[in-house]
């Protein structure tokens, strides 16, 4: 974590949920259920070894060790999913400290995905960040979908750009040799 941050970040399990009439869309609570899968969302990064098979799970670009221990360092926020204990899905944030937060890396493996644990993660974040704010402030979190994703991030209240008010995003890629 990037010690320039104030925030302390304290890992925590939320507490079980036992309602088996709604399965893993529970409006609150960590553990969900559906047939016979116990699915947590835990505050806490996972190992290197688990964020990288989820990215292989996921057809994410293959990172170093150093590059993805670093990316699960100096995350502001992660959120892992876990189902019996196995990393399923994480979302990560990424902030200056202050205004401008980057969320990233929302995945949930194939065979976990299409059952509300994304949408899970994606609320849970945003309540996250909801709770850094103190009375009148405001900041902004910024995301970069996937092609053909935007849908699923426009239900949270996120904008496609370019639009009426700001340009197309950008990026770069920069590989060295």
């Amino acid at each position: 974590m990037n010690p320039r941050l104030t925030r302390a970040r304290i890992p925590r399990k939320i507490p079980k949920i036992t309602n088996k009439t709604n399965p893993l869309r529970d409006k609150r609570g960590g553990i969900l259920w559906e047939e016979g899968i116990m699915i947590e969302y835990i505050d806490e990064a996972p190992s290197l070894e688990e964020y990288k098979e989820m990215r292989r799970a996921v057809n994410f670009m293959v990172l170093s060790d150093r590059i993805a221990s670093n990316a699960l360092n100096n995350a502001f926020h992660i959120t892992t999913v876990r189902d019996n204990g196995r990393a399923i899905g994480m979302i990560r944030v990424l902030s200056d400290g202050s205004y401008a937060n980057f969320i990233t890396d929302v995945m949930v493996i194939p065979e976990y995905q299409h059952r509300g644990i994304g949408k899970e993660m994606m609320r849970r974040t945003i309540d996250f960040m909801y709770g850094t704010l103190e009375k009148g402030e405001t900041i902004v979190l910024y995301l970069m979908s996937a092609s053909g994703r935007e849908p699923f991030y426009k239900q949270f209240g996120f904008r496609e750009r370019p639009n009426e008010v700001w340009g197309a995003g950008m990026s770069q890629w920069i590989t060295k040799n």
